[in-house]
Protein backbone atom coordinates (compact mmCIF):
# COMPACT_ATOMS: atom_id res chain seq x y z
CA UNK A 1 0.00 0.00 0.00
CA UNK A 2 1.19 3.52 -0.79
CA UNK A 3 1.93 5.43 2.39
CA UNK A 4 -0.43 8.27 3.25
CA UNK A 5 2.27 10.91 2.89
CA UNK A 6 3.45 9.48 -0.43
CA UNK A 7 -0.13 9.56 -1.71
CA UNK A 8 -0.48 13.19 -0.64
CA UNK A 9 2.76 14.16 -2.41
CA UNK A 10 1.74 12.31 -5.58
CA UNK A 11 -1.63 14.08 -5.67
CA UNK A 12 -0.07 17.45 -4.88
CA UNK A 13 2.43 17.13 -7.71
CA UNK A 14 0.18 15.65 -10.38
CA UNK A 15 -3.45 16.71 -9.95
CA UNK A 16 -4.12 20.09 -11.52
CA UNK A 17 -6.98 22.07 -10.00
CA UNK A 18 -9.69 24.29 -11.49
CA UNK A 19 -8.50 26.93 -13.95
CA UNK A 20 -11.61 29.12 -13.76
CA UNK A 21 -13.72 27.82 -10.86
CA UNK A 22 -17.46 28.43 -11.03
CA UNK A 23 -19.10 29.81 -7.91
CA UNK A 24 -22.50 28.48 -9.02
CA UNK A 25 -21.06 24.95 -8.72
CA UNK A 26 -19.09 25.74 -5.55
CA UNK A 27 -15.88 24.62 -7.23
CA UNK A 28 -13.19 24.52 -4.58
CA UNK A 29 -10.24 22.20 -5.09
CA UNK A 30 -10.00 19.43 -2.50
CA UNK A 31 -6.54 19.70 -0.90
CA UNK A 32 -4.20 16.78 -1.51
CA UNK A 33 -3.82 16.20 2.22
CA UNK A 34 -7.59 15.99 2.75
CA UNK A 35 -7.93 13.55 -0.16
CA UNK A 36 -5.01 11.42 1.05
CA UNK A 37 -6.40 11.28 4.59
CA UNK A 38 -9.83 10.18 3.37
CA UNK A 39 -8.59 7.56 0.91
CA UNK A 40 -6.00 6.17 3.30
CA UNK A 41 -8.66 5.67 5.99
CA UNK A 42 -11.11 4.18 3.48
CA UNK A 43 -8.38 1.79 2.35
CA UNK A 44 -7.74 0.71 5.96
CA UNK A 45 -11.44 -0.15 6.33
CA UNK A 46 -11.50 -2.26 3.16
CA UNK A 47 -13.49 0.15 0.99
CA UNK A 48 -10.91 0.80 -1.75
CA UNK A 49 -8.54 -1.97 -2.84
CA UNK A 50 -10.05 -4.08 -5.65
CA UNK A 51 -13.40 -2.35 -5.13
CA UNK A 52 -15.67 -0.80 -7.73
CA UNK A 53 -15.73 2.94 -6.98
CA UNK A 54 -17.88 5.83 -8.17
CA UNK A 55 -16.50 9.35 -7.57
CA UNK A 56 -19.45 11.76 -7.75
CA UNK A 57 -18.98 15.54 -8.14
CA UNK A 58 -15.46 14.55 -9.18
CA UNK A 59 -14.23 18.03 -10.10
CA UNK A 60 -10.71 17.64 -11.46
CA UNK A 61 -10.57 14.06 -10.19
CA UNK A 62 -8.47 14.07 -7.04
CA UNK A 63 -10.54 11.56 -5.02
CA UNK A 64 -11.03 9.14 -7.90
CA UNK A 65 -7.37 9.38 -8.87
CA UNK A 66 -6.32 8.64 -5.29
CA UNK A 67 -8.63 5.63 -5.19
CA UNK A 68 -7.20 4.30 -8.45
CA UNK A 69 -3.65 4.71 -7.16
CA UNK A 70 -4.69 2.55 -4.19
CA UNK A 71 -5.97 -0.27 -6.39
CA UNK A 72 -9.64 0.53 -7.08
CA UNK A 73 -11.64 0.19 -10.30
CA UNK A 74 -12.80 3.80 -10.62
CA UNK A 75 -15.54 5.63 -12.49
CA UNK A 76 -15.72 9.42 -12.12
CA UNK A 77 -18.85 11.50 -12.69
CA UNK A 78 -18.78 15.27 -13.24
CA UNK A 79 -21.32 17.66 -14.77
CA UNK A 80 -18.98 20.49 -15.78
CA UNK A 81 -17.24 20.20 -19.16
CA UNK A 82 -14.28 22.40 -18.19
CA UNK A 83 -13.59 20.28 -15.12
CA UNK A 84 -13.88 17.08 -17.14
CA UNK A 85 -11.25 18.39 -19.55
CA UNK A 86 -8.78 19.08 -16.73
CA UNK A 87 -9.59 15.75 -15.11
CA UNK A 88 -8.92 13.85 -18.33
CA UNK A 89 -5.57 15.63 -18.63
CA UNK A 90 -4.71 14.66 -15.05
CA UNK A 91 -5.62 11.03 -15.65
CA UNK A 92 -3.74 10.85 -18.96
CA UNK A 93 -0.64 12.50 -17.52
CA UNK A 94 -0.55 9.93 -14.72
CA UNK A 95 -1.26 7.05 -17.14
CA UNK A 96 -4.22 5.80 -15.09
CA UNK A 97 -7.15 3.63 -16.19
CA UNK A 98 -10.25 5.50 -15.02
CA UNK A 99 -13.67 5.74 -16.68
CA UNK A 100 -14.75 9.39 -17.06
CA UNK A 101 -18.37 10.42 -17.57
CA UNK A 102 -19.76 13.91 -18.01
CA UNK A 103 -23.23 13.57 -16.52
CA UNK A 104 -25.70 15.31 -14.23
CA UNK A 105 -26.10 12.91 -11.30
CA UNK A 106 -29.77 13.85 -10.97
CA UNK A 107 -30.46 12.96 -14.62
CA UNK A 108 -28.06 10.04 -14.95
CA UNK A 109 -29.70 6.73 -15.90
CA UNK A 110 -27.20 4.51 -14.09
CA UNK A 111 -27.22 0.78 -14.76
CA UNK A 112 -24.50 -0.38 -12.37
CA UNK A 113 -23.92 -0.72 -8.65
CA UNK A 114 -20.72 0.19 -6.83
CA UNK A 115 -18.97 -0.92 -3.68
CA UNK A 116 -18.02 2.59 -2.59
CA UNK A 117 -19.09 6.13 -3.47
CA UNK A 118 -16.78 9.10 -2.95
CA UNK A 119 -18.43 12.51 -2.94
CA UNK A 120 -17.35 16.05 -2.12
CA UNK A 121 -20.61 17.77 -3.06
CA UNK A 122 -21.57 21.43 -3.10
CA UNK A 123 -22.60 22.20 0.45
CA UNK A 124 -25.47 24.41 -0.70
CA UNK A 125 -24.40 27.21 1.62
CA UNK A 126 -23.61 29.70 -1.13
CA UNK A 127 -26.58 31.84 -2.19
CA UNK A 128 -25.74 31.28 -5.86
CA UNK A 129 -25.86 27.50 -5.44
CA UNK A 130 -29.39 26.78 -4.32
CA UNK A 131 -30.50 23.89 -6.50
CA UNK A 132 -29.06 21.01 -4.50
CA UNK A 133 -27.57 20.57 -1.05
CA UNK A 134 -25.09 17.93 0.03
CA UNK A 135 -27.74 15.52 1.34
CA UNK A 136 -29.40 15.44 -2.09
CA UNK A 137 -26.20 13.93 -3.48
CA UNK A 138 -25.80 11.54 -0.55
CA UNK A 139 -29.31 10.15 -0.98
CA UNK A 140 -28.61 9.24 -4.59
CA UNK A 141 -25.23 7.77 -3.70
CA UNK A 142 -26.96 5.52 -1.15
CA UNK A 143 -28.86 3.96 -4.06
CA UNK A 144 -25.66 3.47 -6.07
CA UNK A 145 -23.24 2.01 -3.56
CA UNK A 146 -22.88 -0.07 -0.42
CA UNK A 147 -20.74 2.52 1.39
CA UNK A 148 -20.43 6.29 1.01
CA UNK A 149 -17.49 8.52 1.95
CA UNK A 150 -18.57 12.17 1.87
CA UNK A 151 -17.16 15.58 2.79
CA UNK A 152 -19.36 18.19 4.48
CA UNK A 153 -19.23 21.65 6.01
CA UNK A 154 -17.74 21.11 9.46
CA UNK A 155 -19.23 24.11 11.23
CA UNK A 156 -20.30 23.50 14.86
CA UNK A 157 -23.96 23.74 13.81
CA UNK A 158 -23.47 21.14 11.09
CA UNK A 159 -21.59 18.84 13.43
CA UNK A 160 -24.68 18.78 15.64
CA UNK A 161 -27.38 18.50 12.99
CA UNK A 162 -25.87 16.27 10.30
CA UNK A 163 -26.01 12.95 12.19
CA UNK A 164 -29.74 13.44 12.74
CA UNK A 165 -30.20 14.46 9.10
CA UNK A 166 -28.43 11.31 7.91
CA UNK A 167 -30.70 9.20 10.10
CA UNK A 168 -33.82 10.93 8.79
CA UNK A 169 -32.68 10.08 5.27
CA UNK A 170 -32.25 6.40 6.11
CA UNK A 171 -28.47 6.47 6.43
CA UNK A 172 -26.39 4.88 9.15
CA UNK A 173 -23.21 6.77 10.03
CA UNK A 174 -20.31 4.37 10.51
CA UNK A 175 -17.56 6.90 11.19
CA UNK A 176 -16.99 10.65 11.42
CA UNK A 177 -13.78 12.62 11.66
CA UNK A 178 -12.96 16.31 11.38
CA UNK A 179 -10.25 17.58 9.04
CA UNK A 180 -8.80 21.00 8.25
CA UNK A 181 -9.64 22.27 4.76
CA UNK A 182 -7.36 25.16 3.77
CA UNK A 183 -9.22 27.14 1.12
CA UNK A 184 -7.09 29.13 -1.32
CA UNK A 185 -8.37 32.43 -2.67
CA UNK A 186 -10.47 31.46 -5.68
CA UNK A 187 -13.04 34.20 -6.20
CA UNK A 188 -13.08 38.00 -6.14
CA UNK A 189 -15.02 38.18 -2.89
CA UNK A 190 -12.33 36.22 -1.02
CA UNK A 191 -10.23 38.58 1.10
CA UNK A 192 -7.58 36.16 2.40
CA UNK A 193 -4.97 34.23 0.39
CA UNK A 194 -5.75 31.10 2.41
CA UNK A 195 -8.57 30.56 4.89
CA UNK A 196 -8.88 27.42 6.98
CA UNK A 197 -12.20 25.69 7.38
CA UNK A 198 -13.16 22.49 9.12
CA UNK A 199 -14.89 19.72 7.21
CA UNK A 200 -16.63 16.59 8.38
CA UNK A 201 -15.68 13.38 6.63
CA UNK A 202 -18.45 10.82 7.01
CA UNK A 203 -18.55 7.10 6.22
CA UNK A 204 -22.15 5.94 5.90
CA UNK A 205 -24.45 3.36 4.40
CA UNK A 206 -28.15 2.93 3.84
CA UNK A 207 -30.07 1.21 6.62
CA UNK A 208 -31.04 -2.27 5.42
CA UNK A 209 -34.68 -1.83 6.51
CA UNK A 210 -35.14 1.70 5.13
CA UNK A 211 -37.62 2.15 2.28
Amino acid sequence: MMRRKDLEITLQMNVKGFENPKIALEQYQTPARVAANLLHRAFELGDIKEKKIIDVCAGTGILGIAANLLGADVTVLEIDADSVGIMKDNIERMALDITVMQEDLFQWAHDAMYDTALVNPPFGINKKQKQHKDMDFIRICSELSAVIWSIHDGSPTNQKKLPELFQKNGLEILEIYIDDFPLSKSFGFHTKKIKKYEVMVIRSRKFDNFT
